[in-house]
């Protein structure tokens, strides 16, 4: 990134910062649970994409149904862990 892109990325950035103080707090709201309502539709489709991989990986490795469930348990806690 050359100085003069750093500055325009700069400047934009200033630029937004006033107008989300212009923001009232029920807006501010708004914005927090939007943001929350798509990070977990991001993190629901993680999720999924980690559990079919994991899944097709024991498979084609022949793990048993057993292991396999408590390999998924554990993904699924360090995946909640992760996005606390």
């Amino acid at each position: 990134m050359s100085r003069a892109d750093l500055r325009a990325q700069i400047r934009e950035n200033q630029k937004l910062a006033k107008e989300i103080n212009k923001l009232t707090p029920n807006q501010l709201k708004l914005i927090d649970k939007i943001t929350e309502f798509r990070t977990n539709e991001i993190i629901e489709v993680y999720k999924e994409l980690v559990d079919k991989s994991v899944f097709e990986t024991m498979r084609a490795n022949r793990v048993g149904v057993e292991r396999a469930n408590r390999i998924m348990d554990q993904a699924n806690e360090v995946i909640v862990e992760a996005t606390k």
